[in-house]
């Protein structure tokens, strides 16, 4: 889903180890992740994955 959006709206709340747990998963694969806060209008997250790469290290196509 490149590029992809998804919106989700969230009134309970959790322990807090979700995006603890995404984090270390995008960054464990060269990955960055976003988080960026609006008080009274909500939380963006977003998650940017390192584009595929080919057995010589060069970003594959589609």
């Amino acid at each position: 889903m490149a590029g992809g959006r998804v919106r989700l709206t969230r009134t309970d709340s959790g322990t807090g180890l979700g995006l603890a747990i995404v984090k270390a998963i995008v960054e464990e694969h060269e990955g960055r992740l976003t988080l960026t806060s609006v008080e009274g209008e909500g939380t963006t997250v977003l998650v940017d994955p390192p584009l595929a790469a080919g057995p010589d290290g060069s970003p594959l196509t589609q």
